[in-house]
């Protein structure tokens, strides 16, 4: 599940970072919709493998797990996203279009 970057949830994990050195997991909740990209099949209605309410788990920089927020395995802090979306990403660099993400 590495790769993935959104501006929102880049600076909850820095902020929550300076807990985690030893492993501190970090609830990230509040997720109006989370792109996983990895839907049950290739029709154009799943493919995008949306998850609505959505929350995920961020430790020893990784996300090791993400699903429904009200299935959320408790964690040592929890961080609000705001209902924002969130989607995979990558980092684009030179010969990008305009460095820009595309969604």
């Amino acid at each position: 599940m590495s790769g993935w970057h959104d501006p929102a949830l880049s600076a909850a994990i820095r902020t929550a970072e300076p807990d985690q050195a030893d492993g501190t997991a970090v609830l990230l909740t509040d997720i109006a919709q989370l792109v996983t990209c990895d839907g049950p099949d290739d029709s154009p209605a799943s493919a995008l493998g949306i998850i609505e309410d959505a929350a995920l788990i961020h430790q020893h920089g990784e996300i090791v797990w993400l699903g429904a927020a009200s299935q959320a395995p408790p964690a040592d802090h929890a961080i609000s996203l705001g209902r924002r979306t969130i989607t995979p990403g990558a980092p684009w660099g030179k010969g990008s279009r305009s460095g820009s993400r595309w969604a």
